[in-house]
């Protein structure tokens, strides 16, 4: 099942942009050092003209046949040229193979932003829309919402049932938003309260979500270094403690019972047991020396992700 390695250099635009939080050691990157970050890349790269002119439709779902067990990404390099964006903190698919964002508009986060106690100093909440629906094949905003609710986005997934799920930094929280809804039907955390308690985060930056079970996977991973495992009620389940250097992305292998997280600070992929066949916690595999890894999503077999400067690239790791 979980054996041999290949690395492969790529560039996904989706995956890029969690790359725009700030860090002494594993940098940020701006859409301005594109060009650079694409370097000699040798795979195909879609011009503008041959983007699709069909209007934009409800469903993109036709897209996962098209998808390989290790996907070989390909960069549509004038995909969404127009959007205007802040720190772009995170990228999901929704139920529907369409692009979802989280970003920050006018706010980023600097050395300012918290006080040593991990504390949000400006709490302002964002006054225009955070989230945004893509169209997958050019960029066109479908939807958009999230005003005056966030304050320091940083991670989002979206079930097969079209919930959205989010993590707010600065608020220290998970919130669930019910499909269509623009009010959270579950908040996990205390508003603007970091912690290390049962009920509590400090600043959580991912979230993964079973489409099987509706289990919430939480990594708890800046100024706590765990993974929080709560019921779709928001009941806690398990939590496993690390000695990890942020832990900046979470995603799930569905079918084989495994989550893994990037280690961004530590430069490693670690996957663990769900708990489902296996004692939660349970390691199963371990990718070192990988560089500063920003985040990460699972593919059939492979895990897909993008590594900070001064690598500045993609990688995608074939777990078969």
């Amino acid at each position: 099942m979980l054996g041999s390695t290949i690395l492969t250099r790529l560039f996904t635009l989706c995956l890029v942009s969690s790359l725009f939080l700030s860090s002494s050691l594993c940098q940020n990157i701006d859409f301005s050092d594109l060009p650079s970050l694409l370097g000699d890349y040798d795979d195909e790269f879609i011009s503008r003209n041959q983007l699709s002119d069909n209007e934009p439709t409800d469903d993109y779902s036709n897209l996962e046949d098209n998808y390989e067990e290790v996907p070989h990404p390909v960069g549509v390099y004038y995909w969404g040229k127009d959007l205007k964006l802040g720190q772009v903190s995170g990228v999901a698919v929704d139920e529907r193979n369409r692009p979802v964002i989280f970003q920050r508009g006018p706010v980023t986060w600097n050395h300012k932003s918290f006080d040593r106690n991990y504390v949000l100093q400006d709490k302002t909440p964002i006054e225009e829309d955070t989230i945004m629906t893509l169209h997958p094949e050019t960029g066109e905003i479908l939807r958009s919402w999230g005003k005056d609710l966030f304050y320091m986005p940083h991670g989002i997934a979206v079930d097969s049932l079209g919930n959205t799920y989010v993590t707010d930094t600065g608020l220290h929280q998970v919130m669930r938003f019910p499909l269509g809804s623009k009010e959270p039907d579950l908040t996990l955390g205390n508003r603007f309260e970091p912690g290390n308690g049962r009920n509590q985060f400090c600043q959580p930056s991912s979230v993964a979500v079973s489409d099987i079970t509706g289990d919430i996977f939480v990594a708890d991973g800046y100024c706590n270094s765990r993974v929080m495992k709560f019921n779709k009620d928001g009941e806690l389940l398990d939590v496993l403690d690390g000695d990890w250097d942020i832990i900046h992305s979470i995603t799930l292998f569905e079918d084989e019972n495994i989550f893994c997280i990037a280690n961004r600070n530590g430069q490693t992929i670690e996957c663990f047991s769900t708990g489902l066949k296996r004692p939660f916690g349970q390691k199963m595999m371990l990718f070192e020396g990988v560089g500063c890894i920003f985040g990460i999503v699972a593919k059939g077999t492979a895990l897909v992700g993008v590594i900070g400067k001064p690598d500045s690239s993609g990688i995608t790791i074939d777990t078969s």
